[in-house]
């Protein structure tokens, strides 16, 4: 005769998912062989991953009958309701003597439950819903053993209310149908189980019906059964959002029609599938199977009338539960279909195109799987996103032999320009989660635009190999750039930043990819506003996709930048390339080279001629001034000097304004500018993109005179580049200018200036013919 009580319950303790307080009193008595107990559980504010539950209820009583009852009560609402009752013979349970005669009987009450916390134990938070139901079950303990023994089955649950939710979608019964499922003996009855989707329909914001999922019929373990599931009018965006994936679908719809007769031994199946895509075109599967085999046959019918055949046949043994993977055969044909519509699914592209043609055969689904057959392309065109021109392949194959494929006669080139690309290897199945590869890339005078900002006439390839590892991958390459062009600045104290680069997926290939690149770069011009360089040398690129490091250097043999309205000759420049860089991708880098922030130890000189006032100040006729840049690009800071030595507030005017005489115009403006302010990227810090003092405007106003151009870059609601330009004079009276850059040759401008009430809007197109 044991008792107890615990008052202090912490869930916790005994779930990591669980929390929550409870109180917990019990007694045990009785014999071993025949054990008395009472329990009653008491657990307050019973969280499940954060979502709360409710208050739980327990009583459990164990003599002759075990019996356990509990009751939820979901924070006070008197309109939920849910409880749950059990009762089953003691003496056969604790023996394990499940018998057919001996009935567990079981009772479930709900009222608009809440199913949030319930369904976080099953899928993701976002996952809600409501559930109302009545259920009167007996089942024997003989279930318990063997689940086929469906004998002596009674009792019925009605569902009057079953809804799931996630944000956007919905799933439920449609109000007021219920749906019933019933046990008779030893065969079970499904009927009015139809559940109605609804997706939010963004023009509208509400809900709207986006098809039906219902199952019927009836089913028994030894008796005759039928089944019929149908899936009617499914928008394809609507499994995506199920599924918590974005983008994974085309638009479209899809319809699932199955049915199930016969008996386990001898087993009917068959089941249609249609999906209906606007850019896709038409894709039909039936498959039928019975108590040997099941056959599956799926066809892709394009909508430029290009077909592609898949038959597959799996053997099986549902008496004896073997399948023979071994003995599984899939046959793939197709004559040729194009490869355009797969551009709207590839979005890392901007041109695809070329017809696929193949007849392969697959023995075996397992470990001995053998594919034989060929897969080739004619007229392959691949340009990726932002990259011109397009590389055009006219004939390839892989030749498929056990489980080995070898490219043949993949021999491209541009279609504009020059150049020459070959690819060869293989690629081979190890096992059925593993892919050995091997594949091989030479180009010769290859071009290559990189949205317009990375020109390069002509790239050599001499050797470049992607094999896998055992951790992922390694591509190895030797790459020769000559003569390539490049708009991209060097140091630009004044440049906006560039729009960033839309989000990036974390591919898990890229992810494993590790990276062995030289790169010998030869006679790189780099032009913009500010710069005309020429730079050389060669690097080394290693360890990730995604955490690239780069070793060497780049040299700078001549070049001018333009600052503070001189003109400064390179005397000495380097570029050390050796700074770690673990938080930016290739792609980042690609997009904006200043993430890589190399070390800069540059010199750089110019020659002004002095007036003669500042000739008989300093002494002179011309006075040289140095600027060295020494350090990270990202923080440098410029230092000045000159001969003859000067204070460096003059020899910022003396650059800025041509004389170190202090003119009337530039007092308001000289001392917000004149510093490091102007000089380095500190200028962001008072959150402008572009500052400036220019000796002669650009506005009908102030051509000819000292002026002040200021700018600010936005990304929303779209990409703008706002500017203000005004006299040093009279900086209130300026003009505000709007730029948009529709594509890389077309920009829609706009232009306000209050003082004289002109405004405009026009669109400026910039193409160079060479």
């Amino acid at each position: 005769d044991l008792r107890g009580h615990i008052e202090a319950l912490e869930i916790a303790n005994w779930s990591a998912a669980a929390a929550g307080t409870g109180k917990l009193d019990f007694t045990v008595g009785g014999t071993a062989a025949k054990p008395q107990v009472q329990a009653q559980v008491r657990l307050d504010q019973l969280q499940l991953n954060g979502h709360l539950l409710g208050t739980v209820q327990a009583h459990l009583d164990l003599a002759d009958t075990l019996t356990l009852v509990a009751d939820l009560e979901q924070d006070g609402d008197q309109e939920r309701e849910c409880s749950f009752e059990l009762a089953a013979p003691t003496a056969p349970l604790l023996a394990a003597a499940y018998t057919d005669d001996a009935q567990l009987h079981l009772r479930l009450h709900a009222r608009q439950a809440d199913l949030r916390a319930a369904l976080s134990l099953l899928a993701a938070d976002s996952l809600g819903g409501q559930l109302s139901l009545d259920g009167d079950l007996q089942l024997p303990l003989s279930l318990l053993a063997d689940p086929r023994r469906w004998h002596h089955l009674a009792g019925q649950i009605q569902f009057d209310q079953l809804q799931l939710d996630k944000p956007g979608l919905r799933l439920h019964l449609p109000a007021p149908t219920p749906a019933t499922i019933a046990l008779d003996d030893n065969h079970l009855k499904i009927d009015g189980l139809s559940l109605l989707f609804e997706r939010l329909d963004p023009a509208r914001n509400e809900l709207v019906e986006d098809g039906t999922l219902s199952l019927k019929g009836l089913f028994s373990p030894t008796l005759p059964s039928q089944l019929q599931l149908d899936l009617t009018g499914i928008d394809l965006r609507t499994l995506d959002t199920w599924n918590q994936e974005e983008a994974g679908m085309p638009a479209g719809q899809a319809s699932l029609q199955a049915r199930f007769s016969g008996t386990l031994a001898d087993p009917s199946l068959d089941a249609r599938l249609e999906i209906l895509t606007e850019e896709l075109g038409r894709i039909e599967g039936r498959f039928r199977g019975d108590a040997s085999k099941g056959d599956l046959k799926v066809e892709w019918l394009a909508l430029s009338g290009d077909s592609l055949e898949v038959n597959a046949q799996l053997p099986w043994d549902l008496q004896a539960g073997v399948v023979r993977l071994d003995r599984g055969q899939l046959q793939a044909y197709s004559s040729g279909f194009s490869l355009l519509p797969l551009l709207d699914q590839l979005p890392q592209f901007e041109r695809l195109d070329g017809t696929l043609s193949m007849d392969l055969a697959l023995a075996g689904f397992d470990d001995r799987l053998q594919l034989n057959g060929w897969a080739a392309v004619e007229d392959f065109e691949l340009r990726p996103l932002d990259v011109k021109p397009s590389y055009f392949f006219p004939v390839g194959r892989i030749e498929f032999a056990g489980r080995r494929g070898e490219l043949r006669d993949f021999v491209g080139r541009p279609l504009k320009g020059t150049g020459r690309a070959e690819l060869s290897g293989y690629v081979e199945l190890a096992t059925l989660d593993s892919l050995v590869y091997d594949l091989h890339l030479q180009a010769q005078d290859l071009p290559l635009n990189y949205d317009d900002i990375f020109i390069a006439p002509g790239i050599d390839i001499p050797d470049a190999r992607l094999s896998s590892t055992a951790t992922g991958s390694l591509f190895r390459a030797q790459v020769r750039i000559d003569k390539a062009q490049a708009e991209i600045p060097l140091f630009d104290p004044s440049a906006p930043p560039v729009p960033p680069p839309p989000a990036a997926v974390r591919d898990p290939f890229l992810e494993n990819m590790q990276l062995d690149i030289s790169v010998d770069l030869r006679d790189l011009q780099v032009e913009n506003e500010l710069t005309d360089l020429r730079v050389e040398g060669v690097s080394r690129i290693y360890g990730s996709f995604y955490k690239p490091q780069f070793q060497g250097s780049m040299e700078i043999p001549e070049g001018k930048v333009a600052m503070l309205n001189s003109e400064f000759a390179f005397a000495k420049g380097r570029i050390g390339l050796d700074r770690p860089v673990p938080t930016y991708s290739l792609l980042d880098l690609a997009y904006e080279p200043l993430l890589l922030n190399p070390d800069l130890d540059i010199e750089l000189g110019t020659t002004v001629h002095l007036s003669s006032y500042d000739a008989a100040e300093l002494d002179a006729e011309d006075c040289k001034v140095t600027l060295k840049l020494q350090g990270p690009t990202l923080e440098v800071v410029p230092v000045f000097s000159s001969e003859p030595a000067m204070p460096e507030q003059d020899l910022y005017r003396l650059l800025a304004f041509g004389s170190i005489q202090q003119s009337q115009g530039e007092r308001d403006v000289f001392f917000t500018a004149a510093g490091q302010l102007l000089l380095s990227r500190q200028v962001k810090r008072i959150g402008l993109d572009q500052f400036q003092i220019l000796p002669s405007g650009t506005l009908l106003e102030t051509v000819g005179k000292t002026s002040i151009r200021m700018g600010k870059f936005f990304t929303f609601p779209l990409p703008l580049q706002v500017n203000y330009e005004a006299s040093t004079d009279f900086p209130s009276e300026g003009q505000f200018r709007v730029e948009h850059k529709i594509s890389t040759y077309m920009t829609l401008t706009g232009a306000a200036q209050s003082k004289y009430q002109r405004y405009g809007l026009g669109v400026g197109l910039k193409k160079d013919f060479r």
